[in-house]
């Protein structure tokens, strides 16, 4: 999934933004909130703007509890769904 998620990543810069995160893992950003809060995704800054490194968040989605999140958030269907559709690719 890593793999996955390192394509995904690559137009976007070295340090990432709560929207960017949002577009990449597809989830709201409530529950994005939440893991920065909790240290379940590193950042480098607080509130009030979250800065997380690429390498955190690539570590994060690459975990067995991004795996196990449920949501029916048509944004984290899609980001399910092109890891499945890549994979078919490989």
């Amino acid at each position: 999934m890593r793999r996955y998620f390192e394509e995904v990543c690559s137009h976007y810069g070295d340090v990432l933004t709560l929207p960017e995160i949002m577009q990449i893992t597809g989830l709201c950003d409530n529950k994005i909130l939440r893991l920065l809060k909790s240290g379940e995704i590193k950042s480098i800054s607080s509130v009030p703007r979250y800065l997380v490194p690429k390498i955190y968040l690539l570590k994060y989605v690459a975990s067995p509890k991004y795996r196990e999140i449920r949501s029916n958030s048509p944004n984290f269907l899609k980001a399910l769904e092109g890891f499945e559709q890549w994979k078919l690719k490989l």
